[in-house]
């Protein structure tokens, strides 16, 4: 069998933890490494995150959801992914 998955689970609002609980817990197909969306302090961070991950929003729909440039919403997210890393890197399971 091949090596599972490795899976961030990303959400708010118990969304993720519902899908945790409901597809991933027992699924030897994946290994949850984290969540991090409610551990990331950037109300913007998260949010553009969420809508990117969570959502599937491109970064277009995204840049005109929250009324910012095109090149304030890459180094936004480059910004939450390196925020979302140090989470990461704090666990056992993602080293």
């Amino acid at each position: 069998m091949a090596e599972p998955i490795r899976v961030i689970i990303m959400g708010a609002a118990g969304r993720d933890f519902h899908n945790f609980n409901t597809y991933f817990r027992d699924n030897e197909l994946y290994n949850v490494v984290g969540f991090t969306a409610a551990q990331i302090p950037d109300i913007d961070q998260r949010a553009l995150l969420t809508a990117r991950y969570v959502h599937g929003d491109s970064f277009h729909r995204i840049q005109v959801q929250m009324g910012i440039s095109e090149r304030k919403v890459f180094r936004l997210h480059a910004a939450a992914l390196t925020e979302a890393e140090k989470i990461l890197k704090k666990t056992q399971k993602w080293q």
